[in-house]
């Protein structure tokens, strides 16, 4: 009787594990929206530093979701009105920090531009 409850027990703990996981669309969304949680921070060359790390860090994980993802996947997310509502948000802030140089932090410059001369 104990093995038979600890067996279900096992499963039902493995099963909803399983379900409180987020999907790779739920887990991109999230991490954009953090990322621009933390641009909206960013008002001074020292914020800018102590974000630049965790930005790139951000930059780099997404991009990597997002290329594993497939292409029905990515679909479903270029779909999703939440997609939208990112991009909206999160281009005029790049433009913003851009256009105020980076308020002089060659990481944030480095975490966000596409183009930046990596040694």
């Amino acid at each position: 009787m104990k093995k038979t409850i600890l067996a279900a027990c096992t499963v039902l703990l493995a099963l909803t594990t399983i379900s409180c996981q987020k999907n790779n669309t739920e887990q991109y969304l999230d991490m954009q929206d953090e990322m621009i949680e933390l641009m909206e921070s960013i008002k001074d060359r020292d914020s800018a530093d102590k974000y630049a790390g965790k930005l790139a860090d951000l930059r780099k994980k997404s991009e990597e979701l997002e290329k594993s993802m497939p292409d029905e996947e990515k679909k479903k997310l270029w779909n999703k009105e939440e997609y939208g509502k990112i991009l909206f948000r999160k281009e005029p802030l790049k433009q913003t920090l851009f256009k105020k140089d980076y308020y002089g932090s060659y990481g944030l410059r480095k975490a966000l531009s596409d183009n930046v001369f990596q040694p």
